[in-house]
């Protein structure tokens, strides 16, 4: 591993994104978004106000014979500089006045079009000190990572990326970008920073790896830090049936929620209706029927056996499964001709079995 430090300006940055030079999707970093808006606007204070502000990391990749920048730490400071110059957001009411050249600017309230013309040319000039690693091993990058990181708190599901390890992070990424996870979630926004559309994802695979597989014993919750324990199961042996399962299934969910938010297609059911979809899949059920299935169930009030397994502590496998057993079970009475007799529900009865025997 080689690295080189240079200063590289606002400018120069975005024009380097807006051209696919600088890459902000490294597939080992938690997704953008993160910081609340006082966090954001006291980054461009800083910028104007001359604080230290830490250092940026990238990788040097190729990709498709170019080479692209990665951005390994400083996703968060360069999105929010990018979406603030692109008028993305105001400054928080509280941000401090500025004083360039011995002339004090307010900028609170302000987007980036409503700064005074040399407020707006400092923030584009800045120059962050930046590091670029060259001839990294994909173990030398997450190393990297999680070192830079080390006193940065992530939550369970984001250690889950680097545990993974980039090729298995980036496949579980592209499943996420799905409109399933993007549009279809009910999910808030702090939910959403925390990213538990992508503890969704990962929750539905454990599911199937554990119940469905039968590779991998989840312990007594499907929780996130059981994730971060898959994740490291499943990083050098996730097989590729599996992975054209979990992308097929995903696409089946696609088509059968379309592009808008549905209100039960919360944190604690999704999971649930993904791990079902892939029998009604497997035995024909359209993807529409499904969803329109689902979405019946959830509209009718559910069951009462659901709504019990759904309360306090609801991602116990024992509840989990309950869960599972219902929705199951509804759906295959809405198609009896296309279920065999074995399905979801006693397949997961039999799993349930065995770890209480265990």
């Amino acid at each position: 591993m080689r690295k080189s430090s240079l200063p590289v300006g606002v400018k120069t940055l975005m024009k380097y994104h807006e051209g696919g030079t600088l890459d902000l999707g490294n597939p080992v970093q938690r997704a953008a978004g993160q910081w609340n808006n006082l966090q954001q606007s006291l980054l461009i204070h800083s910028m104007l106000a001359d604080f230290i502000i830490p250092n940026l990391y990238f990788s040097k990749v190729q990709k498709e014979g170019s080479t692209v920048l990665s951005v390994l730490d400083g996703l968060q400071r360069l999105s929010t500089v990018f979406h603030f110059c692109q008028d993305g957001f105001t400054l928080h009411p509280k941000t401090p006045d500025v004083v360039l050249d011995g002339v004090a600017y307010k900028i609170a309230l302000k987007k980036f079009s409503e700064l005074a013309e040399d407020v707006k040319s400092a923030i584009l000039g800045y120059r962050f000190t930046s590091y670029q690693l060259e001839d990294c091993t994909d173990e030398e990058i997450e190393e990297t990572f999680a070192r830079l990181n080390s006193g940065t708190p992530l939550s369970k599901i984001q250690q889950a990326r680097p545990v993974l390890g980039v090729s298995l992070a980036a496949f579980f990424n592209r499943l996420a970008a799905h409109d399933f996870f993007q549009k279809s979630l009910n999910l808030t926004i702090a939910q959403l920073r925390r990213e538990d559309d992508f503890l969704i994802l990962l929750t539905a695979a454990m599911l199937l790896e554990d119940l469905h597989y039968g590779d991998f014993k989840i312990k007594v919750t499907a929780s996130a830090a059981e994730c971060v324990r898959f994740a490291g199961e499943v990083r050098d042996d996730y097989a590729q049936e599996k992975m054209e399962l979990l992308e097929g299934v995903v696409g089946y969910l696609d088509g059968a929620f379309g592009s808008r938010e549905y209100k039960f297609l919360r944190k604690n059911n999704a999971p649930v209706v993904m791990y079902v979809a892939v029998d009604a899949m497997g035995c024909g059920v359209s993807a529409e029927d499904y969803g329109r299935c689902v979405e019946g169930f959830f509209e009718g009030g559910c069951t009462e056996g659901y709504n019990a397994a759904s309360g306090s502590g609801n991602v116990k496998m024992v509840n989990v499964e309950t869960r599972l057993r219902e929705l199951a079970g509804y759906v295959r009475a809405q198609f009896p001709e296309n279920f065999p007799e074995e399905g979801v529900a006693n397949r997961d009865a039999a799993a349930e079995s065995d770890g209480e025997e265990g």
